[in-house]
């Protein structure tokens, strides 16, 4: 018997609710307990369809985009209880070409079957595939003839255990190294990858990678050419595609960057006249004068765009491993939830109960506008690997040489757009928002890779864009830095040490996996109480947390 369970992201339904539990057996696909359960999230939509004559059927769960609509009975909601869209086989075949020339994220789930198609003999089988766009992309795993799915690593309780942890990418985490592939942290878990195919015959699980991507190369301008009228044109255009965008419960995670400001530019000009103050939007408060900066820069943005109700949560009474938080309190999360993780959890939270049932973000904008490493080469900021921590253990050590091992092909995207955007989504969706990061989109992409370095350099084609709307040189051109790490580094020496040498000496599951060295790790923490480094220290001690939230000490 052949079976197939997917979970669906959390909102109204709650996380891990079963939204598909179809089964083969030998003679055809069904769902016995009720053929769906409808998804609870307003930015997605989804359908059911089958074929005529019995050989197949297909799920697609995709964002709602604008401009996309269909009839009433060709697109029909689905309700729990009823049944799958029936089409004959030519209808059914561009039904489902239709579903991967989708412009948004969205993922397809078919249920196919192979052999004596008269019964005997005849198999099932599960592929699933997905787009280039940002989407959550789904963790899935294989055991027992079931193929189990969710956006959420979490979810998959079932294969969490110290011995079932992927040592590769355990160790990737702690000393700092990602890699964009199918591997997880957890053996028998496999990420489904941009444009990726995933096979379930109900035996064994895998992913088949799609043909590298090609991307473009930095061009000259032609005489008297614009390329920031180019952005905002290009930007409301890409921005416009969620229906989001434009309809429902809104936020944006404004920082007061150049990168989420732009996306409320965007949001604010669909929104057109009037509208701007549906838009909610949420920040992280950074403390002392930088804070003060922030504050008052997005003063300037949400009164030049006149944005709605601003969520401000200050980090540093929701930093890193502070008593009381997240981290310390035995809530469940995984390690790449970040170094934000309880102030965001906060943030999402109070925006849910402000109404916002999507928030725009500007992830990736410092990878459209980032440097080539020739360029970098040139203007003599190379980039460079960072050492490999001394206190590794013997399987972390023996890890370090397949580090780079198995990469997924060239995305469409950006290998850091998506290893920065894979972390948040899971994470967001948990307090019932979806996610959109209009930055992270091929159009937007290709646009700044032709980019001269000129306009790249400082962010200046974004600068001048959000001159030209009418902010503050202030706001543009920002006195002092604006980052986490100060607080990161606080909350460390504050919290962090003490807690990770308390672990420590308590016994860890790194060390009793080999990941660290316990010894050695103790050393690093005097040495950091004394002044020294503590960022490296960091990793290990998400890590460690991370697993005792999950799979205990």
């Amino acid at each position: 018997m052949l079976k197939l369970q997917i979970t669906v992201p959390a909102g109204e339904a709650g996380a891990g609710s079963v939204a598909a539990g179809w089964e083969f057996d030998g003679k055809r696909w069904t769902a016995p307990s009720g053929w769906f359960e409808p998804f609870p999230h307003e930015a997605l939509e989804h359908q059911m369809v089958a074929r005529q004559d019995g050989r197949g059927a297909f799920l697609v769960v995709r964002e709602r985009a604008a401009g996309f609509t269909h009839q009433p009975d060709d697109f029909p909601a689905p309700r729990a209880g009823t049944g799958p869209l029936v089409l004959p086989p030519d209808r059914y075949r561009d039904r489902r070409a239709e579903a991967e020339s989708w412009p948004l994220g969205f993922t397809v789930i078919d249920l196919t079957e192979t052999g004596n198609h008269n019964g005997a003999g005849a198999r099932g089988g599960v592929e699933v595939t997905c787009g280039a766009v940002s989407a959550a992309p789904l963790q899935l795993a294989a055991a027992g003839g079931v193929l189990h799915g969710s956006w959420d690593l979490l979810d998959l309780s079932a294969f969490w255990s110290a011995d079932r942890l992927n040592l590769d990418d355990v160790t990737r985490f702690v000393v700092m190294r990602a890699l964009y592939s199918s591997q997880t942290l957890l053996r028998d878990v496999l990420t489904l990858t941009e444009r990726a195919t995933a096979r379930f015959d109900g035996t064994g699980l895998a992913i088949t990678y799609p043909p590298p991507a090609e991307h473009a190369l930095p061009r000259e301008l032609r005489p008297g050419a614009d390329p920031v009228e180019v952005w905002e044109r290009m930007l409301v255009e890409v921005t416009g595609r969620w229906a989001a965008a434009t309809s429902g419960g809104v936020a944006v995670e404004l920082s007061g960057g150049m990168d989420s400001a732009a996306v409320a530019v965007a949001l604010a000009e669909l929104r057109g006249p009037g509208g701007s103050w549906s838009i909610r939007t949420g920040v992280l408060r950074l403390p002392g004068e930088p804070g003060e900066q922030q504050m008052s820069r997005r003063a300037d943005m949400i009164d030049v765009l006149e944005l709605g109700a601003d969520v401000v949560v200050p980090i540093a009474e929701h930093a890193p491993f502070r008593p009381g938080g997240a981290r310390r309190s035995g809530v469940p999360f995984t390690p790449r939830d970040g170094n934000t993780a309880e102030g965001s959890l906060v943030m999402q939270q109070q925006l849910v109960e402000a109404g916002a049932t999507t928030v725009f973000t500007g992830a990736a904008g410092d990878d459209l506008m980032g440097f080539r490493p020739e360029e970098r080469q040139r203007l003599g900021q190379p980039r460079t690997l960072r050492p490999m921590p001394g206190w590794l253990g013997p399987a972390g050590r023996d890890a370090v040489e397949r580090l780079d091992q198995d990469p997924a092909p060239a995305p469409v995207l950006m290998y850091s757009i998506l290893a920065g955007l894979e972390p948040r989504w899971p994470q967001t969706m948990r307090q019932g928002l979806w996610p959109v990061s209009p930055l992270a989109t091929p159009d937007l992409l290709r646009f700044t890779e032709q980019l001269p370095l000129k306009w790249r350099r400082r962010k200046l084609l974004l600068r001048t864009y959000l001159a030209r709307r009418g902010m503050a040189e202030a706001t543009v051109w920002p006195v002092l830095r604006e980052n986490f790490a100060p607080v990161m580094e606080t909350a460390m020496r504050r919290w962090g040490v003490p807690l990770l040498t308390e672990l420590v000496r308590g016994g860890t599951i790194l060390g009793d996996l080999g990941v660290i060295d316990p010894a050695a790790v103790l050393d690093a923490c005097q040495d950091a109480r004394a002044g020294g480094p503590v960022e490296g220290l960091s990793r290990p001690l998400m890590m460690e947390t991370a697993l005792r939230s999950v799979i205990g000490s």
